[in-house]
């Protein structure tokens, strides 16, 4: 899976047997691109030059196997160009996905899309694309596609301008973002790739949406955009990023191809006893807390324990409603932690302990069991 940065705004995901383009505005080798961008973005009219058929968009992703997808999130030139509706001359399969604000300023005809507002989805047997809120026109994008979490966030941002508002104008701004932002994070805490705004534009606090947006919702990867275009002021969000645990893309040039790969992060168990669970794994393996999320109507806390040499994580969720043990069938799957010192005595404190569950003399090893009956293999340290 690739994810491939177009331009400003525009990126396209592609996958076996399909590509999606999100918020196309000018193709990779647009040289009048930037020049017109910055008429954009300063508020002055964009000169109807025609932009050149060339780059990869039209050299490759129109020509690739597959569904072919087209998203705008809205109606503005930078996020939605007219000429993507041309593309169905070259491929009548193609299907559009638009916000209704397009349809709304007449930029289309209803027959042209699919039309999605705040909270409606489209889907098929590939892919679901859910569209969430903005905090300027149109709406942002969730697509689910492969078992992962794609977000093209359009015009989402906490667009504060506080150097030109008033306290009470910016801090509006920032409380509906934020009101935004936590309506994602009801429908899920976790984004595998998120593709949001870091517009120098605002002035000194041009990172304050970014960074609240990866404070709240776990990305576990983060490619800028709409950076107007500036791209050492965009790729400086990195730190901040990577303060949060999130892996940051730098955007370098227009084309640019951007692997999707994962990496083991956490994994997740539920419990019935959030605080039995919580000692279990501090006296049993010596983790620790190192992070916890309070739903705001007590309904679900999530616990994070850590070791002290790597940044996985195991999840302890704990659900208000679910006080009966949970059923764990047949499933055999398993955590599988090393342990230091001598092997031997860890494994006497643990029959110490009651929790060794099984052992495998042969291959020198034993499994323990937590409160819950999940299993957790042990081993000594390499």
């Amino acid at each position: 899976m690739e994810l491939v940065y177009i331009y400003h705004s525009g990126f396209a995901l592609l996958g076996d047997g399909y590509t999606v383009i999100m918020d196309y505005y000018r193709d990779t080798e647009d040289k009048q691109a930037e020049a017109a961008l910055r008429r954009l973005m300063n508020e002055q009219p964009e000169e109807p030059v025609a932009a050149p058929e060339q780059g990869k968009v039209h050299d490759e992703l129109l020509h690739r196997p597959g569904k072919l997808y087209v998203l705008a999130s809205h109606f503005h030139p930078d996020h939605f160009n007219k000429e993507v509706l041309d593309w169905k001359t070259q491929r009548p399969d193609i299907i559009y996905i638009f916000s209704k604000d397009i349809l709304k300023h007449r930029r289309a005809q209803k027959e042209d899309a699919v039309w999605l507002k705040k909270g409606e989805e489209y889907a098929d047997e590939t892919l679901s694309v859910r569209a969430f809120g903005s905090t300027d026109v149109g709406v942002s994008f969730l697509i689910e596609v492969e078992n992962k979490k794609f977000f093209h966030a359009g015009d989402l941002n906490n667009w504060h301008w506080m150097e030109e508002s008033t306290e009470q104008e910016w801090k509006g701004y920032e409380k509906n973002f934020l009101h935004e932002v936590d309506n994602l994070y009801d429908y899920t805490h976790e984004l595998d790739v998120a593709m949001f705004p870091v517009d120098p534009r605002l002035g000194r606090e041009y990172m304050r949406g970014p960074e609240q947006f990866v404070k709240r919702i776990k990305t576990n990867i983060f490619v800028p955009m709409h950076f107007a275009p500036d791209y050492g002021k965009a790729n400086a969000f990195r730190v901040l990023a990577e303060a949060y645990g999130t892996h940051f893309i730098e955007i370098k040039y227009p084309g640019q191809i951007i692997k999707v790969k994962g990496r083991f992060d956490h994994f997740n168990i539920d419990v019935t006893n959030l605080e039995q669970s919580i000692r279990f794994y501090e006296t049993a393996l010596g983790l620790h807390e190192a992070n916890r999320k309070v739903a705001a109507d007590g309904s679900f806390i999530l616990v994070y324990m850590a070791d002290d040499h790597s940044n996985f994580l195991l999840e302890l969720t704990w659900l208000r409603d679910h006080p009966q043990p949970y059923e764990l069938g047949e499933n055999e799957s398993h955590l599988c932690l090393r342990v230091e010192g001598d092997y031997d005595e860890v494994r006497k404190f643990h029959k110490e302990m009651g929790c060794v569950c099984y052992e495998n003399t042969e291959m020198g090893l034993y499994f323990i069991n937590d409160p819950d009956d999940y299993w957790i293999e042990v081993l000594p340290v390499k």
